[in-house]
């Protein structure tokens, strides 16, 4: 989408210097906007609220001077997170939907996988050279096949970060 080249820098977490980093806010928020949607900052999503059939017709949220709205939509799509998208599912109970939106099971919102991270870090002695520099890798190994009997049911992943000295700056 004529974005530049990526330049190696290694300063992808505080912010793409040159514009290379596809993300949502640089590539899909203004594609967004030009195709016609609207986003309302400040705003705290309360319930999904259906129609007679049961099918999402709006979403009920608080706004920034703190009134009650519900906005209309052709398409809902909840996408907020693994916490705030249980919370909102939770919240938007109906006839059809005693126990919250998509909780038939009665298991939204439970059993939630941590991300468990390790970080090591060290200082190199004498003068940093530019050895550090590459792309701030993100390497994931996805395996969700059934494992052998006691060996990580359901996969995991894993993952190598390399971030250089800028990274280390910011944190």
């Amino acid at each position: 989408d004529g974005r530049p080249a990526c330049e190696y820098c290694n300063n992808c977490l505080a912010g793409c210097p040159t514009g290379a980093k596809a993300s949502a806010l640089s590539v899909l928020y203004p594609k967004a906007v030009r195709a016609g949607a609207e986003f309302r900052t400040g705003c705290f999503a309360t319930k999904v609220n259906l129609d007679p059939k049961g099918r999402a017709k709006s979403v009920s949220y608080i706004d920034e001077t703190g009134a009650l709205v519900e906005q209309e939509s052709r398409i809902v799509v909840i996408s907020c997170n693994a916490i705030e998208s249980p919370r909102l599912l939770l919240l938007s109970k109906s006839p059809l939907f005693p126990d919250g939106l998509a909780n038939g099971s009665g298991l939204v919102g439970k059993n939630l996988m941590r991300h468990p991270v390790r970080l090591h870090a060290g200082i190199v002695p004498g003068e940093a050279t530019e050895n550090w520099r590459s792309a701030s890798t993100h390497g994931v190994v996805l395996d969700f096949h059934v494992a052998a009997k006691g060996a990580y049911p359901g996969g995991f992943a894993l993952e190598h970060l390399s971030y250089g000295p800028a990274t280390h700056a910011i944190v």
